[in-house]
């Protein structure tokens, strides 16, 4: 039979340093021995004693905290109340609220500048009256209307510019407007629309309108006491034919403004008012 050291000895072989394999036959007999062999009781561990001086230094230091707990809780003033609003420092004056102004107390704000709008004309009164001798006409204007008298008889089959000496200019104080007269004499009495044929037919006519798009159309207005012939050039100027007898006249209107109606309308007025007071003296016209 086999003592309890000989399988001490037995495992101390099979664990020192050499092969790794245990034989079959040692395997065989500790696994016999093992189950042969009565196992030890455990010993019984006798209860722990605390000592009393543990107790009394246990109790001591835990009052000791329960007052330093309690020390610190009255130093940070209680607990926090949790604010829906930062709480003020004290060492800071606290700030007063700024009020934010009402929509309904406070001014309107101004509205942003636009563009400046053009100025509508307005036409002065016609307290004066210009007289022209080599035209043979008198025709109401406004206060500080100036003229040039023409200079020479009218050929209407030749092209007329601004400083053909046929024709006449006035002008206004600030030359916003000028306004030409010039007339021939047709060598037989013609009526108006007599008159605006052969004129149509010079290249002294209006302009085509084909730029703007819009038909001629010669309207009836009255020229002193003779029936006259008006019209408005698109994009350009105002017309107005006549024929009193044998003299045949043409008056045009050129304002310096952009050629829209809200602008043209006042210009328009204007020339009409003038042309109702003129009067024609084709006897004081050169031939």
């Amino acid at each position: 039979m086999i003592g309890n050291m000989d399988i001490e000895r037995e495992l101390d072989r099979w664990l020192a340093p050499g092969d790794d394999v245990l034989p079959a036959r040692a395997m065989d007999a500790a696994l016999a021995r093992i189950d042969m062999t009565p196992q030890r009781r455990a010993r019984t561990v006798p209860p722990r004693r605390t000592d009393p001086m543990t107790l009394l230094r246990l109790a001591a230091a835990a009052a000791l905290i329960a007052l330093v707990t309690a020390g610190l809780f009255v130093a940070g003033g209680g607990p926090r109340q949790h604010d829906a609003s930062p709480s003020t420092p004290a060492s800071l004056p606290a700030r007063a609220p700024v009020a934010t102004p009402s929509l309904l107390s406070s001014p309107a704000s101004p509205s942003p500048a636009g563009p400046t709008p053009t100025p509508i004309w307005t036409s002065p009164p016609l307290s004066e009256r210009y007289t022209s001798k080599s035209v043979g006409y008198a025709m109401p204007v406004p206060t500080g209307y100036t003229g040039e008298p023409a200079r020479g008889e009218w050929n209407y089959y030749a092209p007329t510019d601004d400083s053909s000496p046929w024709l006449e200019h006035m002008w206004s104080p600030d030359h916003l407007v000028t306004i030409t007269a010039r007339s021939a004499s047709l060598g037989r009495a013609m009526t108006t629309d007599e008159w605006l044929a052969v004129f149509l037919d010079s290249p002294n006519a209006p302009y085509s309108s084909d730029d703007c798009k819009v038909a001629p159309v010669w309207d009836t207005i009255p020229v002193g006491s003779a029936s006259g012939r008006y019209y408005h050039e698109p994009c350009g100027l105002l017309w107005a034919v006549v024929a009193d007898g044998d003299r045949g006249y043409v008056f045009t209107m050129n304002f310096n403004v952009y050629d829209t109606p809200y602008l043209s309308d006042p210009f328009v007025a204007a020339f009409k008012e003038m042309l109702a007071g003129t009067e024609l003296t084709p006897p004081s016209a050169p031939t």
